[in-house]
């Protein structure tokens, strides 16, 4: 296998509240989209299950336990970037328990309640693209990105 065959396998969470709001984080000094929202996502640890890696994930970011199921999982994408190849998974989630909080502040410059219909500007393109995707209850998407910019690929 070549080292570009390799796919990378990362987990994401829509978190929703009651008043239609959708939590953003704001990246920094991460190396990838600093100072571009997104949500709590992570990347898969080797042989670990996509769910538990997102409910590991929410813990580390944003300090709440939740208990994922695949019932909450509403997009896989796969995205190929000029150096990887990635298979994003999305999880939706409507209701927890507990205090949400910025666990992570030397990668995470704020959390963000926005509305969930009008995305900031500054979120991450291929967020947004999936946001968008699973209001229209479409399960499966295939991006290429570059420089942080989508070039979406026609279906076949």
């Amino acid at each position: 296998m070549r080292p570009n065959d390799m796919k990378y396998v990362a987990v994401h969470g829509f978190f929703v509240n009651k008043k239609n709001q959708l939590l953003l984080l704001e990246r920094k000094e991460t190396g990838y989209m600093d100072g571009y929202f997104s949500v709590p996502a992570g990347h898969n640890e080797s042989q670990e299950r996509v769910t538990d890696a997102m409910t590991r994930e929410i813990k580390e970011e944003i300090g709440i336990s939740v208990q994922v199921s695949m019932k909450n999982l509403k997009h896989v994408m796969l995205r190929m970037r000029d150096d990887r190849e990635y298979i994003d998974y999305f999880f939706l989630f409507k209701l927890w328990k507990g205090k949400i909080v910025n666990k992570e502040p030397s990668k995470c410059a704020q959390l963000k309640w926005v509305n969930a219909s009008t995305l900031p500007k500054k979120t991450i393109q291929y967020i947004t693209y999936a946001w968008e995707k699973i209001q229209h209850g479409e399960p499966f998407s295939q991006v290429a990105e570059k420089d942080g910019r989508l070039i979406l690929k026609p279906r076949s």
